[in-house]
């Protein structure tokens, strides 16, 4: 049944990634749970994608991973404070201290 497959003399030869179990197993969940993807999508995915695409961030400046951690929360901390300016902007905003 060889040669009604592959013309290649040697056979055919069927790579599998060595993480495709787990792929798998994400591609069935996503499957089953379209609704819930589309919520995280237009929820959780918003600040990344303005950060990275209109804030320009798309590299790290820094190197090791500690560094890479400060950075994004640098970066994090700068989103939630402009968020949180925006939303308050123009409304009486008192101070409790």
């Amino acid at each position: 049944m060889k040669s009604e497959y592959t013309k290649n003399p040697n056979g055919r030869k069927i790579i599998r990634d060595q993480n495709q179990d787990i792929l798998d197993e994400v591609k069935r969940r996503t499957a089953e749970n379209k609704e819930l993807y589309k919520k995280r999508g237009s929820t959780v995915e918003h600040p990344f994608g303005t950060i990275k695409y209109v804030w320009g961030f798309r590299n790290f400046l820094c190197k090791g991973l500690e560094m890479v951690r400060a950075e994004m929360s640098l970066t994090c901390l700068a989103y939630n404070l402009r968020r949180a300016f925006n939303i308050f902007k123009g409304k009486e905003m008192k101070m409790c201290f």
